[in-house]
């Protein structure tokens, strides 16, 4: 399982750089000031900038997950590379060096209480960027896009 989980956050990084390229998310982007908010999320615009802020969501989202499992992860400036960065280490470190199996009591943005085991965290964490990547596409129809997929990550591997 542990294996698994940080197999799955180093595709979820290699998924979010190819986005951060495709949305020309750059280190001084307004949108990027949300991963240092606290929430609540904005309603969502259309087009591109809709986009953006779906990807800007799975960052922040990232982040809030590690906060409610004990983790802080400070973003220094406003360098999307560099976040996806440190939340994949801090991800990472977490899953090699914590019990699995271990509960965490935690209120989500709404203010419902919530607990559920790291394992069970990790995974929903990984799934959301998934989740969202997928609306990603949808709202970049007809344009192009990176292909995400777990197959294409399993063969960026081999080159």
């Amino acid at each position: 399982m542990r294996e698994w989980l940080i197999e799955s956050f180093d595709y979820d990084l290699w998924a979010n750089r190819l986005w951060a390229q495709r949305l020309g998310i750059q280190a001084d982007d307004h949108l990027l000031e949300l991963g240092n908010s606290a929430g609540p999320w904005p309603d969502f615009p259309e087009g591109e900038e809709r986009a953006r802020e779906v990807f800007c969501h799975i960052v922040w989202a990232n982040r809030t997950w590690l906060k409610r499992i004990g983790r802080e992860v400070a973003f220094e400036g406003y360098d999307p590379i560099r976040w996806l960065q440190a939340t994949h280490a801090a991800w990472t470190s977490e899953l090699q060096s914590r019990d699995l199996a271990e509960r965490i009591q935690y209120f989500n943005s709404r203010g419902q209480s919530g607990n559920r085991s790291i394992a069970e965290i990790a995974r929903h964490v990984a799934d959301h960027g998934t989740y969202h990547r997928g609306q990603l596409r949808e709202i970049c129809q007809g344009q192009d896009f990176p292909e995400t997929s777990p197959v294409g990550y399993f063969a960026s591997l081999d080159s």
